[in-house]
């Protein structure tokens, strides 16, 4: 709802042949991957992401809900060697290394 008005416009000019004036690519809907409409991952994650609407949203935030839903094999040999995740599309993935265990 809080795109509406921006978003009804992006959809007119598709539906009229036109290119959209601004990237879509974080409003498409086929983005999504089965996980995102499981009721468990929907109630955990939604009043996070409701939450953060109106305040500053930064590229390299990672959100604190819904996690631990999709690793890799050798995702508990990647922790062991200090691995610091960040979900990607319900993938925990290490985003770096750290020897500090504060930082775990």
């Amino acid at each position: 709802l809080a795109m509406a008005g921006g978003l009804g416009e992006v959809v007119a000019d598709i539906v009229c042949g036109i290119l959209p004036k601004v990237d879509i690519s974080r409003m498409q809907v086929t983005r999504f991957v089965d996980l995102h409409a499981h009721p468990q991952y929907l109630i955990k994650r939604i009043p996070e992401v409701a939450g953060m609407l109106f305040t500053n949203s930064y590229e390299f935030h990672q959100y604190h809900t819904a996690r631990n839903l999709r690793m890799s094999p050798i995702f508990h040999h990647l922790k062991a060697a200090g691995a610091i995740f960040g979900e990607v599309m319900g993938y925990e993935r290490p985003l770096w290394f750290s020897n500090d265990p504060e930082s775990k």
